[in-house]
């Protein structure tokens, strides 16, 4: 069964695929690169939010089950803070974050190695600009404010164009994209729309900073004979700023294509119902559970000798305080038939709702619980979550809700 986190990365990773689909089909071939830049940060933040925005303010909730309280005796604390066991979910899971864990430390060994780069490098003004002097064979690169470069691999016509091309990453702090797509491609490493557009990101850079490289004066053909000749020169990471891309028959493309018309621009326009539709597809569970869910009443879930009764299906917070932190709630069951219950899965319409349940069999006469932890940072608004509680037995599935007022 899914849990949590693998539905919050599914949401993320459906997201994540429609804005890289949008810009490849309408935004890769404008030469409206600082718009396009903006787009690429925009992605990396909404993809992140959008598996959060909480929807259920706005669409009515119906009660899956009447309850029957007299039907349900007190659960000790001891009961509550039971074993949790782990599910083929939290496999999955584990997996995931564990290649995620293998990559960011190699982004940090990389981050290392160009720290160590950096201590040993000689400065020198090479144009009336301070730069880091390698000795090494390698491209020309920049890192934030450090400009790196071998003079002896290069004439001084060729260095003057270099030094300004980099000058302009790191006027514009080019790096800092290059460093959130890293750690999203880490993230998201099993999805291979993070690579694309990890790859589309960077060559909007290029084509940006070859465009004002040019605005200096510098000469088209001479420029791209430069890029040429660096072309066969070794990059010293992926998380640095390359005078020379790798993909440079586009960059000459778009160095000779014609300025985009204005009208355009309309494009952009699009992205917002791109966010309405994306947010939409990636949060349309909230809306469907309690279309699958059949509505029963508490006291007739009853079924080959099984007999479930909850002591509520809706627990009202009320009134709470984004400072007060998370809060939770306790739903608990009674087996009042002859066939033992297992919970298999509880899952939540939303990441800012953690469930926990009784991972054992819960026998004949016993109780169990689901506990509902709810997280307000960051959402001071009206909600109404809920959680899907998937049984081993008929009635196979029903929903619980939480619901409050989060204010400052």
């Amino acid at each position: 069964m899914i849990t949590p986190f693998l539905l919050y990365l599914l949401k993320a990773n459906i997201a994540l695929a429609v804005f890289c689909l949008f810009y490849r089909l309408f935004l890769r071939h404008e030469t409206f690169y600082t718009y396009n830049r903006v787009y690429f940060l925009l992605i990396a933040v909404l993809v992140i939010l959008f598996p959060l925005v909480d929807l259920s303010m706005f669409f009515p909730v119906a009660r899956p089950f009447i309850i029957m309280p007299e039907m349900t005796p007190e659960i000790d604390a001891e009961f509550i803070g039971g074993v949790h066991k782990l599910l083929p979910g939290d496999y999955i899971t584990i997996g995931l974050l564990s290649v995620s864990g293998i990559l960011v430390l190699r982004f940090l060994i990389q981050l290392a190695s160009l720290f160590n780069l950096y201590t040993q490098s000689d400065k020198k003004l090479v144009h009336n600009k301070q730069v880091f002097i390698i000795n090494d064979k390698v491209n020309p690169f920049s890192f934030f404010k450090w400009v790196f470069l071998n003079p002896a691999l290069h004439d001084n016509n060729d260095l003057r164009e270099i030094v300004s091309h980099e000058s302009i990453h790191v006027k514009q702090g080019h790096t800092f994209d290059i460093l959130v797509y890293e750690l999203a491609s880490a993230f998201f490493w099993y999805n291979p729309f993070i690579w694309f557009i990890r790859s589309d990101m960077k060559q909007n850079i290029e084509f940006l900073t070859d465009r004002e490289t040019l605005r200096g004066g510098y000469n088209k053909r001479h420029y791209q004979y430069n890029l040429l000749k660096v072309s066969k020169i070794p990059v010293v990471s992926s998380i640095v700023n390359n005078f020379n891309f790798n993909d440079l028959k586009n960059r000459i493309v778009m160095m000779n294509k014609q300025q985009s018309s204005n009208s355009h621009l309309f494009k952009y326009i699009l992205i917002v119902p791109l966010f309405v539709c994306a947010t939409l597809l990636v949060n349309s569970k909230d809306m469907t559970d309690n279309e699958d869910t059949e509505i029963v009443n508490a006291g007739n879930i009853i079924a080959d000798n099984v007999a479930i009764a909850f002591d509520k299906d809706i627990h009202d917070f009320g009134t709470i305080r984004e400072s007060e932190g998370n809060k939770s709630a306790i739903f608990t069951f009674v087996n009042t038939g002859d066939t033992p219950i297992v919970i298999e899965n509880v899952t939540a319409s939303c990441g800012c709702t953690i469930p926990e349940w009784t991972k054992e069999s819960v026998m004949p006469g016993t109780a169990g619980y689901i506990r509902a932890t709810y997280d307000p940072l960051g959402r001071v608004y009206p909600f109404n979550r809920s959680l899907t509680v998937h049984f081993n037995v008929e009635p196979y599935k029903v929903v619980l809700h939480v619901k409050g007022m989060v204010v400052k």
